[in-house]
C-alpha cells in the first residue's frame, strides 16, 4: 500500500497536515505546508527520515498522495541512505539513554547526581538531576534547558578557536563572530564582514564543522556562490562537495 493517512481533504485543506506515509512497506511521519503563491509541490526528507511537503494553498492531500507516489524511487533510496548513514539529530525526549552528537560523536544522555553542570565524559553526556518537585514536563525542559546551554559554550569556544585559525591560514580577518540559532540555515557571513555559525554545527563531525567555518571565510572575499568562491573554497577543503552533502541532511532548525 502506499497512501497517505488522511487522503481525502475537504474543499479546503489545512494549512498544516500531519500523518503517516506508507512507503515500499515503510511507516513515514510526513508533514505538509501549504503557503499562498506557490505554484509547484516540493518534498524535503528530514535526517529523521520524516517526509516535509510544501504545496500550493487549496493543494488537496490526494493530490499530494499523487506527487509521493510518483516519488517512490527516490523516496526509498534517500531513506536506504539515512538508514545507512545516520546524520546527527537530537532525540525526541531528554531521558537516559537518549543518543546526543557531538564533534559527530554519540554520547547516550546520563542524568546523574554526580555532577552540578551538564558535562562530556568520554562515553557520556551528564546532566544535573532536576528539582524533584518539578512536574514531568518541567523536568524535561529543565534538562533541555541545561543542554541547550552546554551546546552554545562548547560552541563559542570552539568555533571561535577554528575561526581564528582558519582565518590565519587564509590570510583573512572577521570583524566579528556570532553564535546564533536560525531555524533553516547554518551560517553567513555579512557585508560587513560579520561571520555568524548556527551552534548546532557542534553536533557534526569536526570535519564537517571546518567545512562550514571556510565557507563563511571565504565569503570575506567572495560574496556570492560563483565560480571564484568555489574555487577558493577548493583550496582549502578539497572534498568540500562530501561535507557539503553530509551538512545539508542535518536539519539547521533540529527542535531541541
Amino acid at each position: 500500500m502506499f497512501r497517505l493517512q488522511f487522503f481525502k481533504s475537504p474543499p479546503n485543506p489545512p494549512a498544516v497536515e500531519t500523518g503517516f506515509a506508507a512507503v515500499g512497506g515503510i511507516r513515514l511521519n510526513y508533514s505538509v505546508q501549504r503557503k499562498a503563491g506557490r505554484r509547484k509541490i516540493a518534498l524535503f526528507i528530514e535526517p529523521s527520515g520524516r517526509l516535509r511537503f510544501v504545496a500550493p494553498l487549496r493543494t488537496r492531500t490526494a493530490t499530494i498522495d499523487k506527487f509521493l507516489l510518483g516519488s517512490s524511487e527516490w523516496v526509498l533510496q534517500k531513506i536506504d541512505e539515512i538508514q545507512k548513514n545516520p546524520a546527527p539529530h537530537f532525540p525526541a525526549e531528554f531521558a537516559d539513554g537518549a543518543i546526543f552528537y557531538f564533534k559527530g560523536q554519540a554520547y547516550p544522555l546520563t542524568i546523574s547526581a554526580d555532577t552540578k553542570l551538564c558535562a562530556i565524559t568520554e562515553t557520556k553526556l551528564k546532566v544535573p538531576i532536576p528539582d524533584s518537585t518539578l512536574s514531568d514536563e518541567d523536568r524535561q525542559e529543565e534538562i533541555r534547558l541545561d543542554i541547550i546551554l552546554w551546546y552554545k559554550k562548547q560552541a563559542r569556544q570552539y568555533l571561535t578557536e577554528r575561526t581564528q585559525l582558519w582565518c590565519d591560514q587564509m590570510g583573512m580577518a572577521y570583524r566579528s563572530l556570532k553564535i546564533t540559532s536560525p531555524t533553516r540555515q547554518w551560517g553567513s557571513c555579512t557585508a560587513q564582514n560579520d561571520i555568524r555559525l548556527n551552534w548546532r554545527v557542534m553536533m557534526a563531525p569536526v570535519e564537517v564543522i571546518d567545512y562550514l567555518i571556510v565557507h563563511e571565510i571565504a565569503h570575506i572575499r567572495h560574496k556570492h556562490h560563483r565560480k571564484a568562491f568555489w574555487d577558493l573554497l577548493e583550496q582549502y577543503i578539497p572534498d568540500y562537495k562530501i561535507r557539503q552533502q553530509f551538512l545539508k541532511r542535518m536539519d539547521a532548525g533540529a527542535t531541541l
